[in-house]
């Protein structure tokens, strides 16, 4: 079971029951009925919790209780930006000792086991022709390339000793995948050019907490394209996630199983919490300050994780 809880910087208020819209709260399994949990708030008092976040139809979103004694992870990342790829192609500026071909590839590797995207430029080299040299295969290749510029590489420009490459990050509203790609060569080998270096100078990541990674996540998780089609009634859920917002995110992992059961399957919850580090911090820190020291008490006593 995986579960996403969002918050975007709104303090902690309930209105008859409800949360305010924005908010995230952790509330503590009470006889008396849920209320939120405290910093005084110790494993000994409180058995089980669950994460509860506000949502502009005034309606809560919950996770299941949790119990202390089955949780196994708890850890955090502060956001971190995507990162994209940047390959570095590089060779000697000097002449061709022999006409001959000159043939570029780039390979997008994203697609895993289908067939791969990819695009060659092929260049006449050598003593007889235009480009004489590998500074000016470097300016005729440059020119190429950005003129037919391959799905996963957004810029090409000159190193001066040849070419860099720059990839694409993900991006859930324009539809690019972070890239991932290489490039080969053929025809720099025994003819004065030779290349020198061939790889990443920057590699792709992800990062941690981009709304663009985070909204795709929540997409995944409603269900297929996002929402269950209900052929001439389709239900589209609301989107919590705002677009270009900084998120830091939580992780909690709790391990439930019962005999029965299929291991890390129906036994494990998973529970992602977002919360927005832009705005008003204040309640950022007031969820870790009840959070921190009830799991600090629980019997994996887990350290505090504090962005």
């Amino acid at each position: 079971m995986r579960q996403l809880i969002i918050g975007n910087d709104v303090a902690v208020a309930y209105t008859d029951g409800v949360l305010a819209a924005g908010a995230v709260d952790i509330q503590k399994e009470d006889p008396a009925g849920a209320t939120s949990l405290l910093p005084a708030d110790t494993y000994a008092d409180v058995k089980k919790i669950r994460f509860v976040q506000g949502t502009a139809e005034g309606k809560n979103i919950v996770s299941p209780w949790i119990d202390g004694k089955d949780i196994v992870v708890w850890k955090g990342e502060t956001f971190t930006g995507q990162t994209a790829q940047v390959y570095d192609l590089t060779f000697g500026a000097g002449a061709f000792t022999a006409d001959g071909e000159v043939t570029i590839k780039v390979v997008n590797t994203n697609q895993g086991q289908a067939q791969f995207d990819r695009k060659s430029y092929v260049f006449k080299v050598g003593p007889s022709t235009a480009i004489a040299t590998g500074a000016a295969l470097e300016t005729a290749a440059v020119a190429a390339i950005l003129a037919d510029l391959p799905d996963s590489v957004s810029l090409v420009a000159p190193l001066g000793t040849g070419i860099q490459f720059t990839g694409k990050t993900f991006s859930l509203s324009l539809g690019t995948e972070l890239s991932n790609f290489r490039v080969s060569v053929e025809g720099l080998t025994d003819n004065g050019v030779v290349i020198t270096g061939s790889g990443n100078s920057v590699d792709p990541s992800l990062g941690y907490g981009d709304a663009e990674v985070l909204g795709q996540y929540e997409k995944s998780l409603q269900g297929d394209r996002s929402f269950y089609n209900r052929v001439e009634l389709p239900n589209t859920p609301p989107s919590y996630i705002v677009g270009g917002v900084q998120y830091d995110t939580y992780s909690l992992v709790a391990d439930n199983g019962a005999l029965g059961q299929i291991k890390s399957v129906d036994n494990v919850r998973s529970i992602t919490i977002a919360i927005n580090d832009a705005a008003l911090t204040a309640a950022q820190a007031d969820f870790e300050a009840a959070l921190n020291p009830w799991l600090a008490t629980v019997p994996g006593a887990f350290g505090p994780v504090t962005l």
